[in-house]
């Protein structure tokens, strides 16, 4: 799993994680399971991106 870029955020190809499993739904969705790349315990900084409910509601009316 790398990143996309497309945020304007993230530079684009930053690796974060490998999938390790795949879990399919009863509709167009599936969920999957994402090893991270990165060993937490030899992190120094870490950014904490908080989840906005007002854009995944807003993103679901659509």
């Amino acid at each position: 799993v790398v990143t996309s870029g497309t945020d304007g955020i993230y530079p684009k190809g930053f690796v974060i994680g490998t999938v390790e499993g795949v879990r399919r739904g009863d509709d167009l969705y599936k969920s999957i399971l994402v090893a991270p790349v990165v060993e937490f315990g030899n992190l120094e900084d870490v950014l904490i991106v908080l989840n906005d409910e007002r854009f995944v509601q807003a993103e679901g009316n659509e």
